[in-house]
């Protein structure tokens, strides 16, 4: 009797395993099928050729014209707010900054100039810009400079000021390079260390707001000091030309810098507990689904196992017979 209602048992599992799996499979073929048909219907216009989309009532729009004037302010560099570079050298609170960053890379491309040499003109390079007269000496500049200068650089830019701060050279180092331009006349303008900082600070500022451009610079003698002292990277960045090496320092030292600008206004958290919530819920979902296919197995494995020993027990009383 208790043989029997186990047989019974079996029966009833064996079959409800075949109706799970049967509707498994039509799931899983329903859900191909509609996958299928929204491809095929996705790839069909639509509307019509030359249907107009319908009208919209337009009167109740609401343009966000600040939303107009933020950006094309933003766009044209704060509507012409920027502080200009001589200016930006002149002030006794960032000079020691752009003074430090400037000896810290002149002094760790200047190592080997033999190489060096070699490593610029391999790239097609001329290396360092001559150091701005601005970041010569400890004193206060000369007020006379910083007019002259400040001129050169609102008609030309950073190129003007550049150009300025050539001319201020002596007469035998601008000898020397216009001889050695002579061979090199289709070379890269050589890397002028402070514009290149001016560029990145600004972009910073016109990102973060007010005080950002003092705390990049600011900031950034300590970042040079611990890449430019690396013992593994050293060696690495002295085979780069100057442009390509600092750009690189500058170019990861402004996306540590925005992290941080981010991490200040608490975007950073939530970023990231969005993200450990998305990353617990998708752990939570895929355990599920695992446990219930591991189930699904399990009892499979158990009906096989049941139907293989009833067969031998079968084929054993037939043996005996």
């Amino acid at each position: 009797m208790m043989l029997t209602v186990l047989r019974r048992l079996e029966d009833v599992l064996v079959q409800v395993v075949r109706v799970v799996l049967l509707a498994f499979a039509l799931v899983v073929l329903l859900a191909l099928a509609l996958w299928v048909w929204d491809s095929w219907r996705g790839s069909k216009p639509s509307s019509p050729d030359g249907a107009q989309p319908a009208a919209l009532n337009w009167k109740d729009a609401r343009l966000d014209l600040d939303y107009v004037v933020s950006e094309t302010g933003r766009d044209l560099g704060q509507a012409g707010n920027q502080v200009p570079l001589t200016q930006r050298l002149a002030d006794a609170q960032l000079r020691p900054s752009f003074q430090k960053a400037d000896q810290l890379i002149r002094a760790f491309v200047n190592q080997d100039p033999a190489a060096r040499a070699r490593v610029e003109k391999d790239n097609s390079s001329r290396g360092l810009a001559p150091v701005h007269p601005l970041l010569a000496g400890s004193g206060a500049p000369d007020a006379a400079l910083v007019q002259r200068l400040l001129k050169a650089e609102q008609e030309s830019g950073c190129a003007g000021a550049s150009a300025a701060a050539e001319s201020a050279e002596t007469e035998a180092a601008a000898a020397a390079r216009s001889t050695e331009d002579e061979d090199s006349s289709w070379f890269s303008e050589p890397f002028d260390i402070p514009c290149a900082i001016h560029e990145r600070a600004q972009m910073a500022e016109s990102e973060h707001g007010a005080g950002s451009y003092a705390a990049y610079v600011q900031g950034l003698p300590a970042a040079l000091e611990q890449v430019l002292g690396h013992a593994e990277l050293g060696p690495r960045l002295q085979q780069q030309a100057v442009s390509h090496m600092v750009g690189t320092v500058l170019t990861n030292y402004t996306i540590s810098f925005d992290q941080a600008a981010r991490a200040l206004r608490g975007d950073a958290e939530a970023d990231s507990d969005d993200s450990l919530l998305n990353l617990y819920s998708k752990a939570a979902e895929t355990a599920f689904w695992s446990m219930l296919m591991s189930l699904l197995v399990l009892v499979v494995m158990v009906v096989v196992f049941i139907r293989m020993e009833r067969h031998l027990r079968v084929i054993s009383e037939r043996a005996v017979r």
